[in-house]
């Protein structure tokens, strides 16, 4: 069912660790979705060992609620629209994120 999102959109678990991932976002990374499969996403993202400062899964795993940035990512030479949105249990535990992806233009200065 992801494959059928046109957007970039992939699932990490409470660790950051990406579970799913929709064919788009994986080719966007080019590679293929297996490739993907339990790697963290910073990792894929911006190829670090750690999550950056520009990296929203720290901050919805501790405010609990969704969040979206813009951001030039150096790797990709791209500027992208990340949209985090947590997930529970039914007791209230944080059991990841679903992320959304979107390619966008540069943002302009006011």
């Amino acid at each position: 069912t992801l494959d059928a999102v046109a957007d970039m959109v992939f699932l990490i678990d409470s660790t950051f660790t990406v579970r799913r991932i929709n064919a788009s976002y994986a080719a966007f990374l080019s590679l293929t979705p297996e490739q993907c499969l339990g790697k963290k996403c910073y990792e894929l993202l911006h190829h670090t060992k750690e999550a950056p400062d520009t990296c929203l899964a720290p901050d919805i795993k501790t405010t609990r609620q969704p969040k979206t940035t813009v951001f030039y990512e150096p790797t990709l030479d791209r500027y992208l629209s990340v949209r985090a949105c947590p997930l529970f249990t039914t007791t209230g535990d944080f059991t990841g994120a679903v992320h959304v992806v979107k390619e966008v233009e540069k943002p302009k200065k006011n």
